[in-house]
């Protein structure tokens, strides 16, 4: 094999080591599809089962496809929550700081005294505000995207959730945990770098020899 190639192959090694030694951060997706419940909605079933590892308050309401107004609801699957009654100042909080990437909403059919407008508000451990959307218009549904505000949404303790009067749904609430980083030591970091160093010395001394 000639020595450029050899080249080439030991930067892709070094390469690649160093991809291994670097955070590897995993967002996780709740949809509410594993919620069982008998019927068309259920009040306060986020809560009594603490879905997710989340602190949902009684509030939040569980329904499906099947309830009327709420056919176009989900975003994927059948199951969301939603504000059943109209109820305002909904929130979903977590004894670990976690940070709020993202959720879909969509308000229902006329019937259902549809709101046009949500904010989502963040409060850290201390109950200390740490910033809001303000309230945005959902109508045909949209996705609020927390990173799109910064560090607004980052190590956050609890999200307020409020409607400007009326009912909506929220879907596939995405959210990272600080447990889900994944690093490898600085110890560890050092000696996959001086691996590939090696193999990179080994190809180039092999260089000269031929």
């Amino acid at each position: 094999m000639e020595t450029s190639a050899l080249n080439r192959i030991a930067l892709r090694v070094v390469f690649a080591l160093s991809l291994l030694a670097a955070p590897v951060v995993h967002a996780s997706l709740l949809t509410f599809d594993d919620l069982e419940f008998s019927g068309t909605s259920s009040a306060g079933l986020p809560a009594s089962q603490n879905y997710g590892g989340f602190a949902w308050d009684s509030k939040w309401s569980v329904g499906n496809t099947n309830k009327s107004g709420f056919t176009a609801a989900a975003q994927s699957g059948t199951q969301f929550l939603f504000n059943e009654g109209a109820t305002r100042h909904l929130t979903v909080g977590r004894d670990t700081p976690f940070d709020f990437l993202g959720a879909w909403f969509v308000p229902p059919s006329a019937s259902q005294m549809p709101t046009s407008f949500v904010r989502v508000t963040a409060y850290d451990a201390h109950n200390t505000l740490l910033g809001t959307s303000r309230y945005i218009n959902i109508t045909g549904g949209a996705w609020i995207d927390g990173s799109s505000f910064g560090n607004t949404f980052v190590g956050i303790s609890r999200l307020v959730i409020d409607p400007f009067g009326g009912v909506f749904a929220m879907d596939n609430f995405s959210y990272r945990l600080p447990e889900t980083v994944v690093t490898v030591n600085e110890a560890g970091s050092f000696v996959l770098l001086l691996i590939g160093f090696f193999c990179l010395w080994l190809v180039r001394r092999r260089g000269r020899t031929d």
